[in-house]
């Protein structure tokens, strides 16, 4: 979104960084021509792309064949041991806190609702492989509620 990518250049302005292009597309269809990123990028977006596997495919497309990689940031399936608690939490305490904060019940229900669908980390990584990524790993995070997903093109 574009305020956290005028976030992003001024923070690249202000530590001087060279080398690096920020810009924003439709991640089904980027404006960028096959194999010219090093890596790309997607942190709690992925789940919502309306096309998994097209977003896939477009991502791989404008990696640097064998050598770009992916990372995916996003929502998983916590650990068993840490599930009953955390969808306590999702499906219960933070639409009922965030509606009396915002007034807006049905997006934090949007938002449990849309990680409880999403596949686990296995999933996701088969998603990946399916997609023609290698070297595919997946890093759990906070107890397993969070997973970072690295895919090689």
């Amino acid at each position: 979104c574009a305020p956290m990518i005028d976030e992003a250049k001024r923070k690249q302005d202000s530590r001087k960084i060279e080398g690096i292009e920020f810009g924003i597309g439709d991640i089904l269809d980027l404006p960028l021509e096959d194999g010219v990123a090093d890596a790309v990028a997607i942190s709690f977006g992925y789940r919502n792309l309306e096309d998994r596997n097209r977003g896939l495919q477009e991502m791989k497309r404008i990696l640097k064949p064998d050598a770009g990689h992916l990372f995916i940031l996003e929502f998983s399936q916590p650990h068993p041991f840490y599930r009953p608690f955390y969808y306590l939490y999702l499906k219960r305490l933070l639409p009922a806190a965030a509606s009396l904060l915002t007034g807006d019940y049905d997006a934090y229900r949007y938002l449990s609702d849309s990680i409880e669908a999403f596949p686990d980390r296995a999933g996701a990584t088969s998603e990946l492989e399916q997609a023609g990524f290698r070297d595919v790993t997946a890093i759990p995070m906070a107890l397993g509620s969070v997973a970072l997903h690295i895919g090689r093109a």
